[in-house]
């Protein structure tokens, strides 16, 4: 009926009833260290919880409120150790504030029969409810498992008067011992349990308990316990922070066992503290890396060095050096802002100047200790440094809006550009400008194919056509707008003007044109039985002044394969080409071709010539092959 750890760890279910107890165990059933309870350094596993534990979650939140407001500032880890083994204590990047969570598995003992421990923000590790196996049976040690919490039972002979043994199923009263059963053979006897000794069968057919086996290695740190199955002992030392590596004070490697993260294993950190358990404080302990910045491990803390041109500006490690002294708000030093009057700041490199100006104002002596010291609304400075606002021909010259413009244009000019800095720059009636306003203004010398012109009357006069052309239609807009020289025809495609007697009579054809062509009429013979007489007819082209029209003649028999006379005058001089052909026998009527080409000239008169076609005229000598 006594409940308890057994020191040697030997467990034996309820409902398996041993006949002897073993494994160290003496003659009250106790091992012999069974007064040892491994757990976290300054806590017994069996001392029963606080009365107040029931209220740890309030007091918790009250405290957790009090740590927060309280908090410390940091940069690591490191700096933020509370003293309690069971918090995890860290440094906000967010905040740069001290944090310490409580880790209730840090102060697990791993033994589930004293109960569930807690980790109390400000007291350490609690001690939880152990667990109560007392079966109320005087020859049983009442044992717990540490490992699940469940409840085993294990038997003590020695507490029953022999021959009697603990063996509560057959008992009759609460002390659990009863007569031993009888036997054939030892195997009639065995309980199943190595540790509490090799039952066997005595003479008197009764069976007796065997010598129990003895674990204890002397060695008061360790944990003692048999195997019922093979009656082997096993000796393990405290693990008191569950990280699964033995205390070193109990020849173990664990150089901290009230710290689970402190062990070979561990990785080193920045804290004066040697987590790996290598003997060497911080050896290799690596910071977290930080913008901007350089972080080592100096003296148990991360210890940040700014970049050339960074600074920690606002005083807050976890977010690093986060002020670039390029910067015109932190311009070489965390107290050095830029400010330029009238501009926009620039820093570089630490050295404050100018990145633009403000607008309407303008950095004219090009110095940037003085910002944009001119304003770029006045008449000596408008819109740019040193650009005056003087426009041409006008009057009320401004610049008050930063840009140049003036009040009103001066008799005789117009502003047709849409510029206003520059005033108005049209004279009125000037050929170039030929107009009264600006939207019938006309440059008169660009008018088509026209060599001179005027302005009268706010139009234009066109002076002088260019060569080849001709003013017709008297549109000053359309210019000289009759090409003369517009080579037109061919001797194969002549226009026929008709026919003439050319040995009698005075017959007459006319044709009036302009520019270029060919034509073509038949000079007939009369007198075709009455002697020879000569065929002939004489071309007069009539050309209006300053044009040079001249006529060529194909008067032969092979007619546009023939040669002929010509009249080739100069400009505004008439041309007359005598035709003639001598008579034989037959009929030597004949077509005359003829081109009056273009050479040179220009009128304001339309260009018109006139031709006249005259037979029978008085031709001193034959003109045609």
């Amino acid at each position: 009926m006594r409940t308890t750890r057994s020191g040697c760890r030997l467990w034996i279910p309820a409902a398996v009833l041993a006949i002897a107890g073993g494994c160290g165990l003496d003659v009250t059933g106790i091992g012999s260290d069974a007064g040892e309870d491994p757990g976290p350094e300054g806590f017994d596993g069996e001392v029963p919880p606080p009365d107040d534990a029931g209220d740890d979650a309030g007091d918790d939140a009250a405290d957790d409120v009090a740590d927060d407001a309280e908090a410390a500032t940091c940069t690591t880890a490191g700096e933020c150790d509370d003293g309690i083994a069971c918090t995890v204590d860290d440094c906000a990047s967010e905040t740069g504030l001290c944090t310490h969570e409580p880790d209730d598995a840090a102060c697990d003992d791993g033994d589930a029969c004293n109960g569930a421990e807690l980790c109390d923000p400000a007291r350490g590790c609690v001690a939880g409810t152990p667990v109560d196996c007392d079966d109320e049976i005087g020859c049983t040690d009442d044992l717990c498992d540490p490992a699940t919490g469940g409840c085993l039972r294990a038997l003590v002979h020695e507490r029953c008067t022999p021959p009697q043994l603990c063996d509560p199923p057959r008992s009759a009263d609460a002390t659990g011992c009863a007569d031993p059963p009888a036997c054939e053979i030892d195997g009639d006897c065995a309980d199943g349990d190595l540790c509490n000794g090799s039952e066997t069968c005595g003479p008197d057919r009764l069976c007796r308990p065997g010598t129990p086996v003895v674990c204890d290695d002397g060695v008061a740190c360790t944990i003692d316990s048999c195997r019922p199955a093979t009656g082997t002992c096993e000796h393990v030392g405290p693990d008191a922070d569950g990280d699964t590596y033995i205390d070193a004070a109990c020849f173990g490697t664990d150089c901290d066992d009230t710290r689970r993260e402190v062990h070979p294993a561990a990785p080193e950190l920045c804290n004066s503290r040697d987590d790996d358990c290598n003997g060497t404080i911080d050896d290799g302990a690596t910071c977290a890396p930080l913008p901007n910045a350089t972080v080592a491990c100096v003296g148990g803390g991360c210890v940040m060095t700014c970049l050339p041109g960074w600074g920690d500006c606002d005083g807050s490690p976890s977010n690093g050096c986060e002020s670039s002294f390029s910067d015109p708000a932190t311009c070489g030093s965390c107290t050095t802002p830029c400010s330029r009057p009238h501009a926009v700041p620039s820093c570089t490199e630490g050295v404050c100047g100018i990145a633009d100006c403000d607008l309407g104002w303008g950095d004219c002596n090009t110095l940037d200790s003085d910002g944009c010291e001119r304003p770029l609304n006045t008449l000596s400075d408008c819109g740019t440094c040193f650009v005056a606002c003087a426009p041409a021909n006008a009057a009320g010259a401004d610049c008050s809006d930063g840009t140049c413009g003036y009040t009103s244009c001066n008799a005789g000019w117009l502003d047709c550009d849409g510029h206003p800095e520059n005033g108005c720059e049209l004279p009125v009636g000037a050929p170039t400008s030929c107009g009264t306003s600006c939207a019938t203004v006309t440059d008169c010398t660009t008018l088509p194919h026209v060599a001179s012109a005027t302005c009268v009357a706010g139009g234009c006069s066109i002076g002088a056509c260019a060569d080849g052309y001709a003013e017709c239609n008297d549109v000053a807009a359309d210019g000289c707008e009759r090409l003369l020289n517009n080579d037109v025809g061919t001797c194969a495609g002549a226009v026929s003007l008709g026919s003439v007697r050319g040995d009698t009579g005075s017959d007459v054809l006319t044709r009036t044109g302009f520019g270029e062509g060919w034509f073509s009429f038949r000079v007939n013979e009369y007198h075709l039985t009455s002697g020879y007489y000569p065929l002939t007819a004489t071309i007069q082209l009539d050309v209006p002044a300053g044009i040079d029209y001249e006529v060529f003649a194909h008067c032969g028999t092979a007619g546009c394969s023939s040669t002929g006379p010509s009249g080739e005058n100069a400009a505004g001089v008439d041309e007359s080409v005598d035709i003639r052909w001598n008579d034989a026998n037959g009929d030597t009527g004949r077509t005359v071709y003829f081109e009056i080409r273009f050479y040179a000239g220009s009128t304001l008169d339309c260009g018109n010539w006139t031709v006249t076609i005259t037979g029978n005229t008085s031709v001193a000598s034959a003109t045609c092959p």
